[in-house]
């Protein structure tokens, strides 16, 4: 059986506390293997609510590898943007090593079984 692809998932968070819970449910329930799996989440400050940063410290982090895969936090000290954002994420992912990343918006829902289709399809075509 071929072992199957790591995935970086990277979030960019910009004042993420009213979509947190979504995320961190969806993320709970997903069917990949969590080992395989990495949540980046890149905080960028709000220009109104600052960073989150400690928000995801106190409410995410203590699932990180429990309840949730692993979890890394990437905050920044000013805001980068969304392609800034995501960039940084992308660059933190491949830098470690990660055979895909994929890119969850801030109010996105992923379905427990999200992945599996997605590996499918990215394993069979390898000019995707």
């Amino acid at each position: 059986m071929p072992q199957l692809p790591k995935i970086a998932v990277v979030y960019l968070s910009f004042h993420c506390e009213p979509y947190m819970d979504d995320v961190v449910g969806a993320l709970k329930s997903i069917t990949y293997p969590k080992e395989l799996l990495e949540l980046v989440i890149v905080d960028n400050p709000h220009p109104e609510y600052g960073p989150s940063v400690r928000y995801i410290e106190e409410n995410v982090m203590p699932l990180s590898g429990r309840e949730l895969p692993h979890v890394t936090l990437l905050p920044q000290s000013e805001n980068t943007g969304f392609a800034g954002g995501n960039n940084i994420g992308a660059r933190w992912a491949l830098e470690h090593g990660f055979d895909y990343v994929f890119f969850h918006n801030n109010d996105g829902f992923l379905a427990s079984n999200a992945f599996e289709p997605l590996v499918n399809a990215m394993e069979a075509d390898k000019t995707i």
